[in-house]
């Protein structure tokens, strides 16, 4: 099956509210009351109430259609969609913090972002949500963020190790180094999301992806590697060489901790990414 980028469109009314707090049922504060009306109520896009807990000195209010955060230094702002289920799955009002903004259009045509006291995040269809936070978001804010040749995230930041972070951007790549600062090197970047054909894909099971490198013409590359992030918390792997025929056969284990993820259809997804030329044109497919 040919690998397509997944969408990040993804159902919000079985999740739960990320964070800590106590949580109230059947009542709002004004403000985030204030905001839910604002957006049509029950009968909005946000849809009806379920319940509203305090945290850090400010609220966080579950609905049907997505969460609506208050805090004075932060105002009311409501998170839904594919920004949604990043944001919980970081901790919510937690690391990320509360939203500083409503979802906004982007700087790339298609995209959406929104900000937060600790995170920035963005999202575009087949390259999901990502936050930039901490060091590498201030360079990538000093940059230009999307709207630079950097482009949008393409993975989250990657810790290979204690004192180091890098994140890598459809145009570049941003690196932190403890005592060295930030490094941005530039150069076109290439999400490959593989989507192994097995609906009913859980933790455990092993899956394979094919890559096949070719040259402008279409003629098989030999000998080629890509550059892989398969774990959160590891630096790049190089797959290689591919072989007479362009390819790399890759097997994977789903696991905890691992980028591998499962999108709304219940299949698996594996991205990778590679720097590119306009010479290297990679396809990608993924078998059970």
């Amino acid at each position: 099956m040919t690998a397509a980028l997944s969408a990040a469109a993804l159902s919000t009314t079985a999740l739960l509210a990320g964070g800590g707090g106590v949580a109230h049922a059947g009542s709002m504060t004004p403000e985030i009351e204030q905001k839910w009306q604002q957006l049509g109520g029950a009968d909005g896009e946000v849809g009806e109430f379920r319940s509203e807990k305090a945290v850090d000195g400010g609220q966080h209010a579950n609905f049907v259609g997505g969460d609506i955060t208050h805090r004075s230094d932060a105002g009311a702002h409501f998170v839904h969609g594919g920004i949604l289920y990043a944001w919980r799955s970081d901790g919510a009002t937690g690391t990320p913090g509360f939203a500083t903004s409503d979802e906004m259009a982007g700087a790339v045509g298609g995209s959406v972002r929104q900000d937060f006291t600790g995170a920035d995040y963005y999202w575009k269809s087949g390259l999901g949500a990502h936050k930039v936070y901490g060091a590498i978001r201030t360079a990538y804010d000093e940059a230009g963020a999307e709207g630079s040749k950097l482009g949008l995230p393409l993975v989250d930041e990657a810790n290979a190790e204690h004192g180091y972070a890098q994140q890598t951007f459809q145009g570049g790549t941003i690196t932190w180094q403890k005592g060295k600062g930030t490094t941005v090197e530039y150069g076109e970047r290439q999400l490959l999301t593989a989507s192994a054909d097995k609906s009913e894909a859980k933790m455990g099971d092993t899956l394979t992806i094919t890559i096949r490198v070719t040259d402008a013409q279409g003629k098989p590359v030999s000998d080629a590697d890509v550059q892989a992030y398969p774990m959160i918390d590891g630096g790049p792997e190089t797959w290689g060489p591919t072989d007479a025929n362009g390819v790399i056969t890759k097997k994977f284990t789903v696991m905890e901790g691992g980028v591998t993820r499962f999108d709304d259809e219940g299949m698996a997804i594996i991205p990778i990414w590679t720097e590119t030329s306009n010479q290297l044109l990679v396809d990608h497919t993924g078998d059970n």
